[in-house]
């Protein structure tokens, strides 16, 4: 079969009827300024995307290239990632059309395998985050991860699978959630986190989880450290941070356009600044530090 698709860039509104949040009203982040260039500081920092992490990545790849024959690799390791039928790089989002009445929509750094079966349509989140959207008359699709699986026939959901961990957010509609735990039946706007162990308790839908679907992050009191890590999987810059500022609390509504602009806004609302430093190879990276 063939199915249509289209790469999009993540800062890019994907304007989708979506049920409404109760919520603060966010600071907006302006659009940015120039940043100063300052030489790599000795100070102590941490990284949101370690050089030694990317290597490890790299030589798991060609480990699992060299021994997927002997059955030793499953689906949750980087090659598999690799040869997935569809996948979006850094920045990116991916439209999936699979036919009239479902659409899939990939953010950043995500990864899936798409198979047709007797019983509907699967579709293995490897890694990254997932927007399933299906119109009246659909044909039922599963959507497995190393957590669980989740079925639904009509309505949009969210899946997301970072670090072990897989959460979905019911937008509207109807799904079943099959995990450790048992099975359950979930409504519209209702969020739940499979692979517990148990029946984890279902919670209203997160809106910080599903902002990426309109190119936006949304952080409400988070620590910095946190919101540097999620920043990092859509910017191509390694993103390093001083440990003095890992604790200082962000609240906003931020384009994921415009990364950089991201840091000059909160460069001028807490005490930080913002650097580039340049390396003898590779590209250059953005160092968030203290002041003074």
């Amino acid at each position: 079969m063939v199915r249509k698709t289209r790469v999009l860039p993540c800062g890019q509104p994907l304007f989708i009827p979506m049920i409404k949040f109760r919520s603060a009203s966010f600071p907006v982040a302006p659009a940015s300024r120039e940043i100063g260039r300052a030489p790599s500081p000795s100070v102590p920092l941490a990284s949101a995307d370690s050089a030694s992490r990317r290597r490890f990545v790299r030589q798991m790849g060609m480990l699992g290239v060299a021994v997927a024959s002997a059955g030793l690799v499953d689906h949750g390791t980087a090659w598999r990632r690799w040869i997935a039928d569809y996948r979006t790089d850094i920045g990116q989002r991916r439209e999936v059309v699979l036919d009239a009445h479902t659409r899939l929509l990939l953010n950043t750094r995500t990864a899936i395998n798409v198979a047709d079966r007797e019983d509907g349509r699967h579709v293995r989140l490897l890694s990254g985050e997932l927007l399933v959207q299906q119109a009246p008359g659909a044909r039922p699709l599963v959507v497995e991860t190393a957590e669980g699986r989740i079925r639904s026939q009509d309505g949009r959901l969210v899946v997301r699978r970072l670090e072990l961990s897989t959460t979905l957010n019911l937008l509207n509609g109807q799904a079943q959630v099959f995990d450790a735990g048992g099975e359950r039946s979930l409504q519209a706007a209702r969020r739940v986190v499979l692979g517990t162990g148990s029946l984890a308790p279902l919670q209203p839908v997160q809106e910080a989880e599903v902002a990426w679907i309109n190119g936006q992050i949304v952080a409400d009191h988070m620590k910095l450290a946190d919101f540097i890590d999620e920043l990092q999987r859509y910017s191509p810059e390694r993103l390093r941070y001083d440990t003095r500022v890992a604790n200082l609390l962000v609240s906003g509504r931020f384009s994921l356009a415009d990364v950089k602009g991201v840091f000059h806004w909160l460069s001028s609302t807490l005490p930080l600044r913002v650097d580039v430093v340049e390396h003898r190879w590779g590209s250059p990276s953005l160092l968030i530090r203290a002041l003074g």
